[in-house]
C-alpha cells in the first residue's frame, strides 16, 4: 500500500526571479518536478505508536528555493504550530513579501481549482 502522500495529484507552480516589471507572478508547469529530500525513517520504516502521525500525515504543499524546501500541512500542528501561510512567509524572509504572497495566492488558486487532494510544489526559480 502507497503511502497517503504519494496518492494526491501533484501540481508544479513556478515563480521566475527577478521578477519583470509587470510584479511576481506563479506559473503552473509541466514536466520535471522539484526534488526534496525526506528522512529515511519516513521512508523505510515501517508504522508504529511512535511514528503513525508523522506517517500518515498528507502534506497539502511545498515550496522550494535554490536554499531548501519546506513541506506545508493544513494543520497547524504538522507546521511546527504555525499556520501555513506563515511557514511560507518565514520560508521565502521578509524582504520578499511580494513573494510570500504570490506563493499563497498559487497554493489557494491551485487548492480550489483541482480539489484539496492536490498537492502544490511551488518553485521559487531565481536568487531571493
Amino acid at each position: 500500500e502507497l503511502p497517503a502522500w504519494t496518492t494526491t495529484r501533484p501540481m508544479q507552480v513556478q515563480i521566475k526571479l527577478p521578477a519583470p516589471p509587470a510584479g511576481v507572478k506563479g506559473v503552473v508547469v509541466e514536466g520535471e518536478r522539484p526534488v526534496m529530500a525526506l528522512p529515511t525513517d519516513l521512508l523505510l520504516l515501517p508504522p508504529n505508536p511512535q511514528n503513525y502521525d508523522r506517517k500518515s500525515a498528507k502534506p497539502s504543499g511545498a515550496v522550494f528555493t535554490k536554499h531548501g524546501a519546506v513541506v506545508l500541512y493544513r494543520d497547524a500542528e504538522r507546521n511546527h504550530g504555525k499556520n501555513w501561510e506563515k511557514l511560507v512567509s518565514e520560508c521565502i524572509g521578509a524582504r520578499r513579501e511580494d513573494v510570500s504572497k504570490e506563493i499563497v495566492r498559487a497554493l489557494k488558486e491551485q487548492g480550489k481549482r483541482y480539489g484539496e487532494q492536490t498537492f502544490v510544489a511551488v518553485e521559487v526559480a531565481g536568487p531571493l
